[in-house]
């Protein structure tokens, strides 16, 4: 009795695991900074911004889904209990936000190799989470 209940444990972990990451937890893409050297600094800088304003949206988008799929693997898991671990995650926004962040990190090298003194401030956790 024991030891199922620690494989149930250890068989849970991974299907909390396997759930959608928040978006805080997201690695941004490898983003070329080729499309932004012809940008004046201005232009980066209106650029930046609004690449930051679809990443905050797409950021909560991402972390309801984490919500909502940490709840739906629990359930499932109580339900189907191993099959669970078989249940997909939506990735699409966490593929759309690692474009973003990447991005982000493009314009932010790009504006540090032209001198231009904008100031990239990385999102906070209270935001993300």
């Amino acid at each position: 009795m024991l030891n199922s209940f620690y494989a149930g444990l250890l068989a849970s972990g991974f299907v909390l695991s396997a759930c959608a990451e928040t978006a805080q937890d997201v690695a941004p893409a490898q983003v070329s900074t080729k499309e932004y050297d012809r940008l004046t600094c201005r232009q980066i800088a209106k650029e930046a911004m609004r690449v930051t304003q679809e990443a905050q949206a797409v950021s909560v988008k991402q972390n309801e889904v984490a919500k909502r799929d940490a709840v739906a693997k629990g359930v499932a898991w109580a339900v189907l209990g191993p099959a669970a671990l078989l249940i997909k995650t939506n990735e699409l926004h966490a593929t759309e936000l690692a474009r973003l962040k990447g991005e982000l990190n493009a314009l932010e090298q790009v504006s540090g190799h032209k001198n231009c003194g904008i100031t990239f401030q990385k999102a906070r956790a209270a935001a993300s989470g």
